[in-house]
């Protein structure tokens, strides 16, 4: 839904406690690992490291395997464990593990939506279906599956994750600094994460709740092998449908499906493989009223992918590994407007992983040598009168990758250098090449203090539109860039208790700017102030700096969290402009959450949330056009910003156990507030007054879930 008032907006007439690793014979001893293996499609790990504890609740098993930020205290009710394997070329990696995210309050079980909880992740306009990471815009970020990128991770309107949360073992969120393993963008990265564990019974899910119906399945196939689907369908379109709808407007509210279907095993010879199939739909529109055919479309959106992939991970000599992952799939968003108008993009995707890796051991570097390929046949048609010209093209896309990473342990400090070289070609006879290096070293200070610095390149080719000739695109366009430097100090001072805080700067060049006025997908908020209608250009540049911290607790019953980053990002698209505050500063955004296990099968949480409100241009002046009758606004230079975002979500589950099943009610109390939240600033039909738009109000949403 936030993308259609972004197009819509765009077409008004105006001239984005880990523990240090065990360098030492005397570092205490790793706890029980509870999987077989190594999160599948994690990269090979370049040192053998703990697991690492990050902010959410967490159940210890037996003192003696206990990590040891958590409390042996804490009772087996709390069945939620956080604790991931750190790749060490990711200074700065948090990872919630899925138990963990059904129970947070505010995320409605939802994975991503938890991941919002964590420094480094700033708060959208509306909460909607965006990722905003350390200042940077949504579509600089990107979200993976296991490695493999897929094209959007939250349905419309931000409700829910494309992928269903039961599915996965983990969700990792790297801020900035990433692994070259992961390339072709400018800000952070979400990596979805399945893992090998087969299931010793058939088990089952089903769950209702204000938003949605699941039901998820699996089911071992002999001794080495299981399959898992699972198929979600929204219905809040049946609950907002006939209270939206008028007598002169049919409005179908959003509505999307979802589904997975997950074949996999191992052999005898220990390798791992996998064959995966995902698909994701979500629909949009307002049609006409009584007195129009019932097919009068006024405003449709839809979003449409699939995905089909399969992997292997084959033990080698000498203690190498193979990973291989084949990816392939099809893309489609479309848009309608005013019957006659139509926008629409689409492209069949492939994609191919194939690393090598060994760990670091007594003697010989770790080592990992990759190569990351996409190709995609990307078409696209915007036809609608009401947003200037139509424009119509495509290209045949090719973009190889390699990228290489040693691991190399010097006394307290282990050495991290790294390099990817991206390659990218059109069939409009355009190519480009770009040189990455990153690089990070962690040194352990004390027993319980590491320090990891960090700093390196990434690159993000320009989209076919911008070069196509049939879109008066630039052809002479290069990749935009951004180099990311951050260093994160972390101690945990006694059990339970961990903090961490970590400096960062982001400072991008040769940015893609201009034609702003035209029609666009995406998932930001809707331009405010005046656009940028040159050519497409490479002259943008970026400077974003700030400070994440993050302290959290676990003892007893009672897990703690406090999460706060400060920050600042400012742009200037053209040399001659001035620097001016991003669409996307948010200068301080903090959250607090608390979680009590209160026995007998409760489970209560509370979550704070506060954010410094968005920058705006406010309207300093308008002009009537008598031919269009239209009044055409002028933007002030100087930015005014939004008022704070202050909101509590409070949640209390309950769960009653079977001799063969479990069910469990939730409810959730979401977007306590005390004033309505401003979200976005709009203006009357003749800019002479300001109409702010106000979030979502204060909602319940209550769940059932069985478990067997």
């Amino acid at each position: 839904m936030w993308t259609l008032l972004s197009v819509i907006a765009t077409a008004e007439p105006t001239p984005p406690p880990e523990p240090p690793p065990a360098p030492s014979d005397q570092a205490p001893a790793e706890p029980a690992q509870t999987e077989a293996a190594p999160p599948p499609l994690a990269p090979v790990p370049s040192e053998t490291t703990p697991n690492e504890p990050v902010a959410e609740p967490a159940a210890p098993p037996p003192e003696k395997d206990a990590p040891e930020p958590f409390s042996e205290e804490a009772p087996a009710a709390l069945e939620v464990t956080v604790s991931g394997k750190r790749t060490p070329s990711d200074p700065t990696v948090r990872v919630l593990e899925s138990d963990v995210i059904r129970t947070l309050p505010g995320a409605n079980g939802d994975a991503v939506r938890a991941v919002q909880n964590l420094p480094g992740v700033l708060r959208p306009p509306l909460g909607v279906g965006s990722i905003l990471v350390r200042g940077t815009a949504p579509e600089d970020s990107a979200t993976f599956l296991d490695g493999g990128r897929i094209p959007l991770v939250f349905h419309f309107s931000g409700l829910s994750t494309v992928v269903n949360a039961d599915l996965l073992s983990e969700v990792a969120f790297l801020p900035g600094n990433a692994s070259v393993r992961f390339g072709r963008l400018l800000g952070g990265v979400i990596d979805l994460r399945t893992d090998f564990e087969l299931p010793e019974s058939s088990t089952g899910t089903l769950s209702v709740d204000f938003i949605q119906a699941t039901a998820r399945a699996a089911q071992p196939i002999g001794e080495r092998a299981a399959i898992v689907a699972s198929v979600r369908r929204s219905y809040i379109d049946a609950i907002l449908t006939p209270v939206l709808s008028s007598a002169d407007m049919a409005v179908r509210a959003p509505r999307y499906y979802d589904g997975q279907v997950r074949l996999f095993g191992e052999t005898r010879a220990g390798t791992r493989w996998e064959f995966m199939a995902l698909g994701s739909d979500d629909a949009f529109r307002i049609a006409g009223g009584d007195d129009q055919p019932p097919d009068a479309i006024q405003i449709g959106l839809g979003t449409t992918f699939w995905r089909a992939r399969g992997r292997a991970f084959q033990p080698l000599d000498n203690g190498w590994q193979s990973e291989t992952m084949l990816m392939t799939g099809h893309d489609l968003q479309t848009f309608t407007f005013e019957v006659d108008g139509r926008a629409e993009e689409r492209a069949p995707v492939l994609g191919l992983r194939q690393e090598f890796g060994r760990p670091l051991a007594p003697g010989r570097p770790g080592l990992r040598l990759g190569l990351d390929f996409e190709g995609s046949d990307e078409q696209f048609v915007y036809d609608v009168p009401s947003f200037g010209p139509a424009e119509a093209g495509g290209a045949l896309r090719i973009a190889p990758a390699a990228y290489a990473e040693a691991t190399v342990r010097t006394g307290p400090l282990t050495w991290i250098p790294g390099v990817r070289a991206d390659y990218w070609w059109l069939d409009l006879g355009k190519s480009l090449v770009h040189i990455e290096p990153r690089g990070v070293v962690r040194a352990e200070l004390s027993a319980i203090t590491d320090l990891r610095l960090a700093a390196g390149l990434t690159g993000k080719a320009p989209t076919v539109r911008q070069v196509h000739p049939g879109s008066d695109g630039n052809p002479d366009l290069g990749h935009s860039e951004a180099w990311q430097v951050s260093a994160a100090l972390e101690t945990r001072p006694a059990r339970g208790w961990s903090a961490e805080v970590t400096p960062f700067g982001s400072f991008g060049r040769e940015l893609i700017v201009g034609r702003e006025d035209r029609l666009q997908f995406f998932s930001g908020p809707p331009p405010a102030g005046e656009l940028d209608t040159g050519d497409y250009a490479n002259e943008g540049v970026s400077r974003i700096f700030g400070v994440e911290s993050l302290v959290r607790v676990s003892r007893g019953r009672w897990f703690g969290l406090l999460s706060a980053t400060w920050s600042r990002s400012e742009r200037r698209d053209r040399e001659a402009d001035p620097w001016t505050l991003f669409t996307y500063d948010q200068p301080l955004a903090l959250t607090a959450l608390a979680s009590f296990d209160a026995n007998k099968g409760w489970q209560l949480g509370v979550r704070g949330r506060y954010g410094t409100g968005n920058p705006y241009h406010p309207v300093s002046g308008r002009t009537f056009d008598l031919d269009s009758r239209t009044y055409f606004p002028t933007f002030s230079e100087t930015s005014e910003r939004l008022p704070p975002f202050i909101a509590f979500d409070l949640r209390a589950d309950k769960t009653w156990t079977f001799r063969t099943w479990e069910l469990t009610a939730s409810l959730e109390l979401q977007n306590l507030t005390p004033v309505p939240n401003v979200e976005i600033m709009a203006w009357s039909d003749d800019y002479g007054e300001e109409e702010p738009l106000v979030g979502i109000p204060p909602i319940p949403v209550f769940g059932l879930r069985g478990d067997w």
